[in-house]
């Protein structure tokens, strides 16, 4: 459902209002490649921001761990990076061993509301 809602224009803009008047921000999963999440509430002067990697579309370690690795490649050329994933044993395991080797690289795991208020090129909130 959430993939079909965020193609559908009139409901969005129906949630962005209500993020708008609550001061709150729109993550956009974009978890289809039709999704206007964000354009929406760009629009509508909502604070936003995209993922840049689905770590877990696969819930082989190996899989994840590449994924956490382009996460790593995405932070140094942007300067920071988001990463969703689902509460599973297999991305808990791979986030636990990551950890440590993102302190090394001088990394740290922020707030979005962080990322938000420093990249986001929309109104403060």
């Amino acid at each position: 459902m959430g993939s079909r809602l965020s193609k559908n224009r009139d409901a969005l803009q129906m949630i962005m209002r209500a993020l708008y008047e609550r001061k709150m921000f729109y993550l956009d999963s974009l978890t289809t490649n039709d999704s206007i999440g964000w354009v929406v509430a760009k629009e509508l002067n909502v604070p936003y921001a995209k993922r840049d990697i689905f770590i877990d579309n696969s819930k082989k370690p190996l899989d994840i761990a590449l994924q956490l690795q382009k996460l790593e490649k995405i932070a140094l050329q942007k300067g920071y990076a988001i990463g969703i994933g689902h509460p599973n044993l297999s991305t808990f395991e791979e986030l636990t061993k990551w950890l440590p080797r993102i302190k090394q690289l001088g990394f740290k795991i922020v707030p979005l509301s962080e990322i938000i208020k420093l990249h986001c090129k929309c109104p403060k909130y």
